[in-house]
């Protein structure tokens, strides 16, 4: 290919591409890019100097993360002012000029756009320069709060760093009816803002999902109060428009309680959950195919039985899936692998009992487990404090001496472009053993010292 043609095609970027490689480890876990024009990130507290990449340790990382994209190891050439690798399998391209990241498809259409600067993506390429110690984390209360007070809703990273904040129930009657009102949180302003447009849906313990595209899949749940039967419709949240729109497929299964990862394929994986009311545990899974916006069902079964559940995309590939509920909340996980689409039971056990906790990929590796409750029922709920870690190498969890300023099950929690993990609502049990639906939120950070 002549010089102009690759200059021109590394101009060319659909907005998919580059959300989609900014998502360190993917799941919606990771970080997505600001696009051209957006607003930078705060600036992430490091105690340690994180190294900034060359495009040889930048060009190596993309093709583990994303093979879908850049699916064999190639050399770097260079056209001026461009370093560049080609991908005849797919005919991507992955450039840098400068310090300006650029990535290319023949899914481009014409669009131009930059993935962001090559400082973006320093902590996804040398992840242990931004972990400190787990030891040296700690939980903090914020001041905004939210519009309102949500449990099971769910919160998903957006490509600009705010925090699209979905769904859920207000009210801590049993049954209560679910909401259609979501809103954003925006790191930088420190503010939750309301959302005008309403989802096509009530919905409550349903699961959302960055895709490639930087829309947001949202998926079953239970569409008229939190005692009810699970749904099989899903919509998408466009925040272009800041709107949402039917899928016109419906699931395979109607689950509410479920879990929903992006995989590296760009698929996204539905499991488990309930159908009709929580009595009515099913161990299937699914696949969503964003290409087609179809759903299509896997051949495996889960190991465990379970709703309410923490689902994490992990840097191999794999989803890790922990606890949950069936008659009693579980200290069990299992692991999800894409390549064979198996499902294999760990021998590590968790080191608490949880069912509508959180788990999030850290910038280490670590999957951090946030809450939930030992017992999950309307009639009965105990709402942790604690925290835990699993390790992906060691296949071990970890139990954390930083503690969360208030006992949440049913939060939501999502890792934010500065390193930090927000976690926002939930349920919480009150001195006088009332339930109480929290307006509240925190943060998971790097301690200050004193």
């Amino acid at each position: 290919m002549k010089r102009v043609a690759i200059l021109e095609h590394l101009k060319c970027l659909p907005a998919a591409l580059g959300a989609c490689l900014m998502l360190a480890c993917g799941a919606g876990d990771g970080e997505p890019a600001a696009p051209p024009g957006s607003r930078p990130s705060q600036a992430r507290e490091q105690p340690l100097a994180v190294r900034t990449p060359d495009a040889t340790a930048l060009f190596d990382w993309a093709e583990t993360a994303y093979p879908q994209y850049f699916p064999s190891h190639r050399f770097n050439q260079s056209a001026p002012p461009y370093v560049f690798r080609y991908y005849p399998e797919t005919g991507n391209y992955v450039g840098l000029s400068g310090s300006t990241v650029a990535v290319l498809g023949p899914i481009s259409g014409g669009a131009v756009l930059t993935v962001g600067q090559v400082s973006d993506f320093a902590c996804q390429v040398y992840p242990s320069d931004c972990a400190p110690a787990i030891g040296s984390y700690a939980f903090a209360a914020i001041a905004p709060t939210l519009v309102t007070s949500r449990a099971m809703h769910t919160a998903t990273l957006l490509p600009d760093g705010t925090v699209l904040i979905a769904g859920g129930f207000a009210s801590s009657s049993f049954p209560s009816a679910a909401l259609n009102t979501a809103e954003l949180f925006d790191p930088v302003a420190n503010t939750f803002t309301a959302l005008s447009a309403r989802m096509r849906s009530t919905r409550t313990s349903h699961a959302a999902t960055l895709l490639p595209n930087g829309q947001v899949l949202i998926t079953g749940g239970q569409a008229d109060n939190n005692n009810g039967d699970g749904v099989g419709t899903a919509e998408i949240y466009d925040p272009t428009t800041r709107t949402f729109s039917s899928v016109a497929a419906a699931m395979k299964s109607p689950r509410g309680g479920h879990s929903s990862t992006l995989l590296p394929s760009g698929k996204v994986l539905l499991a488990a959950g309930f159908y009709r009311g929580a009595g009515t545990l099913i161990s299937d899974a699914e696949l969503y195919d964003p290409t087609t916006q179809t759903f299509a069902v896997l051949a495996a079964r889960m190991s465990l039985l379970g709703e309410s559940q923490g689902a994490t995309l992990l840097s191999s590939g794999k989803v890790l899936i922990t606890g949950g509920s069936t008659s009693a909340a579980l200290n069990m996980a299992e692991l999800f692998d894409p390549a064979t689409q198996a499902f294999t039971l760990l021998s590590a056990r968790m080191t608490a009992v949880r069912a509508g906790h959180d788990s999030t990929l850290l910038p280490s590796g670590l999957v951090l487990l946030t809450g939930g409750a030992p017992v999950f029922s309307p009639t009965g709920l105990v709402a942790l404090k604690s925290a835990e870690v699993f390790d992906p190498g060691s296949q071990a969890f970890t139990s954390i001496s930083a503690t969360m300023v208030t006992s949440r099950v049913g939060h939501a929690a999502v890792l934010l472009r500065d390193g930090s993990v927000l976690l926002t609502g939930g349920l919480t049990v009150l001195p006088t053993g009332a339930f109480a639906v929290l307006n509240t939120a925190e943060v998971f950070k790097p301690a200050t010292p004193q």
